[in-house]
């Protein structure tokens, strides 16, 4: 209770003394203000509307011209009130805190720094004891604060080094386990780095089932095409045998041949053309267009 008398060297003797008639006004306040708010505002009112809302404004700001300058003037002595306490009491105890803030740190980095030294060179050892190669290149920074203790440090380094060497067991252990081991190294996550390689192999077998439908599709008709060709060059070998010219009624002895009919002058020959063109359909339709070639009187030929 002593302390507390003896810091006590700040007291308030005299409250601000605010002279208001406030309560004065408040009514004639509130009944303009009702009456502006009562207001219908249309296209031919508006004008008096903002008229009314201009002149409530002006007196509001007077209003609050005189609570500012209240303001200011109670405020002018806890101003000068503020600067003295900030020079003997503010600064004083910040500059001290800083300082001892600043030896504390210094002690606890330290501390830290010697915790940090002796778990990685404990690290070390167990990195030498496992005996996988990557593991040296492996980044192990922990956390080290000053409420841990170095013994429990060691453990969480022990556990990590025994789960790697646990996994790299078993991965040795199984199918695929380069690529594994791969995976595993960028996330230390056993699953993961299983799952990883699973899928990329799944992917794989399905590409590789795609490209084989793919190639045995392209590889059908390429046989379809082939056997098209080859009934087409079948057919057109196909010798039809020539047609029998009868030969023509000799006149019996005797007789007068008939009179011939005198014989029409034959109109120009078109011109003979040539196109080039295969066909494809089955044998008894391109036989079928051969007899019709051969009925027109058209040459053909092989392509």
């Amino acid at each position: 209770m002593a302390q507390d008398t003896a810091l006590q060297v700040i007291e308030l003797q005299q409250l601000p003394i605010i002279v208001e008639r406030l309560h004065s006004v408040k009514a004639d306040i509130e009944r303009r203000t009702a009456e502006a708010t009562s207001l219908i505002c249309t296209e031919e009112t508006y004008k008096s509307v903002k008229d009314v809302r201009a002149q409530l404004n002006k007196e509001f700001k007077e209003y609050e011209a005189q609570r500012t300058a209240i303001k200011s003037k109670i405020l002018e002595p806890y101003k000068a009130f503020e600067q003295i306490y900030r020079e003997c009491v503010t600064e004083p105890f910040q500059q001290a805190d800083a300082e001892l803030k600043q030896k504390i740190t210094d002690v606890t980095s330290g501390i830290v720094a010697q915790k940090t030294e002796s778990l990685m060179d404990y690290y070390g050892e167990l990195v030498e004891v496992a005996d996988i190669d990557w593991l040296d290149d492996l980044t192990y920074r922990p956390k080290v604060n000053m409420s841990d203790s170095l013994t429990s440090l060691k453990k969480q380094a022990k556990a990590f080094v025994d789960g790697i060497v646990a996994d790299v067991a078993a991965i040795e252990g199984m199918d695929n386990a380069a690529e594994i081991m791969v995976e595993y190294r960028s996330n230390l996550d056993l699953p993961t780095a299983i799952k990883t390689v699973a899928d990329r192999h799944k992917a794989l077998e399905e590409q590789r089932r795609r490209e084989e439908e793919r190639r045995a599709r392209q590889a059908e008709r390429e046989a379809a095409a082939e056997k098209a060709r080859a009934a087409v060059v079948a057919a057109s070998a196909v010798d039809l045998p020539a047609p029998v010219q009868e030969p023509s009624e000799l006149p019996e002895a005797g007789t007068q041949p008939e009179p011939q009919p005198e014989l029409q002058p034959t109109p120009a020959a078109e011109p003979i053309l040539m196109t080039r063109f295969y066909a494809k359909g089955t044998k008894a339709q391109l036989i079928g267009l051969k007899n019709y070639l051969e009925k027109e009187g058209i040459e053909y030929g092989n392509l």
